[in-house]
Formats: C-alpha cells, structure tokens, sequence
C-alpha cells in the first residue's frame, strides 16, 4: 500500500540522515541551548506579530512553549553538522529505493533534533496537504515512529527536547504560512482550517508527545 511503501522510505530516510551526522563530523553532547531557542522563538513569534491579528493567540502559544521549555533546564543534545532543511522536498530514491538527500545550502552546525524536527513536522504536512487537512492519525504515528527506528535504531531519543524542536519548527511553518499570499487573500475558510492545523499540531507536540509513538519502548 501506499503507506507501507511511504513508512519503508522514511525509515531509510532516518537512516540516511545520521550517516551524514556520524560522516560530517564527530557528535558532541552538550547542555540544551535554551538561550538560542527562546531567541529563535522571539523572531518568530515577531514574524506572527506582523503578521497576524490574533495576538491572544499568540500568547496562549507563547506561553505554552516557555512553560515547558523551562521544565527541559539540564538536558542535552547532540551538537553536529546539519543538513538545515532536510525535507521530503529534498530527499531522492534511487532505482533501487535507497534514499539520500539533497540540497546543502544550509549547512550549518548545531543541535541534530533541528534536522530531525524538520523532516517530522514535513511528514505531517505532506500528508495534510495530500489529504486535505484530514490527516489519519495512527499511519501518521507509525511513519514518524519508522523514521526514527531509522535515525536510532536501537538507541534512546529524549522525546521531550525532540518534540520541543518539533513545535518550534511548526511555528515557524505557521509563520511562513501566515506570510504567505494565501493568508492574505485566500478564502477565509481555508485560512481558518489551516490555522487551526497548525495549531493542533503544535499543541500534540509539545503538550502530548508522550502519546505520540506507537509501541516504542527504546525510547525516553
């Protein structure tokens, strides 16, 4: 089926993306930059504020981030070399199905959960837009669970920090939306769905990430 075809490419999706954070560069563990997320979240959250009239909205959502962000104080990350917009837009499939990436004019350094953030968050988009915002939840939790299996095999992943950089990076899709042509002139309607698929999105992430993976029991 089309989902399992999807599942067997993003696993091997997983797989590709840390050969090239081992291949890049040694990993190094180092302490949550917590002063470079709150940074990252203000420009966006600026961005929103240009953008958007819904500032109560923006509150409620920038309050939710802190509130959990401060709860991650001592927790540390992977520091390598990224990719720095590894999508699905910017993955191949050979004749033989294996998959590699595309693209590094954005490579830089820094926390690898930004590359894996990424790649997740494109997953759930891609599917809403091929769906028509009506995502089906289960597959969508098993292909992001085969992604990972992919990235750690049989490794931990703290899952709190990961999907911390899962909601900062669905900001910042909500912002590129919101700046976007159709935010300004598009039906209001399908502004309204887009926005409120956003937010949903942003919320499972980081206040119910703990239901998120199916059967996963490698990880924190």
């Amino acid at each position: 089926s089309h989902w399992k075809q999807f599942r067997k490419t993003i696993t091997q999706a997983g797989m590709w993306l840390r050969i090239y954070h081992d291949n890049m560069g040694a990993l190094k563990t180092a302490p949550l930059p917590i002063k470079d997320i709150r940074f990252e979240m203000d420009h966006v959250m600026d961005g929103l504020a240009k953008a958007s009239q819904d500032k109560t909205l923006q509150r409620l959502v920038r309050a939710a981030f802190d509130r959990v962000l401060d709860t991650l104080q001592g927790s540390t990350v992977s520091i390598g070399e990224l990719h720095g917009d590894f999508t699905l837009g910017n993955t191949y499939i050979t004749p033989d199905g294996e998959v590699g990436g595309i693209d590094f004019e954005g490579v830089t350094r820094g926390p690898v959960f930004k590359d894996i953030a990424r790649l997740i968050v494109d997953i759930e988009v891609h599917k809403a837009l091929r769906h028509g915002y009506i995502v089906y939840f289960p597959r969508l939790q098993r292909c992001i669970s085969a992604f990972l299996d992919g990235y750690y095999q049989s490794e931990s992943c703290d899952l709190q920090v990961l999907y911390l950089y899962c909601a900062l990076e669905v900001i910042k899709r909500w912002l590129r939306f919101e700046s976007s042509s159709l935010y300004s002139s598009g039906p209001k309607r399908k502004i309204k769905r887009i926005t409120l698929f956003y937010i949903r999105m942003f919320v499972r992430f980081l206040l119910l990430n703990k239901y998120l993976l199916v059967g996963k029991k490698n990880y924190k």
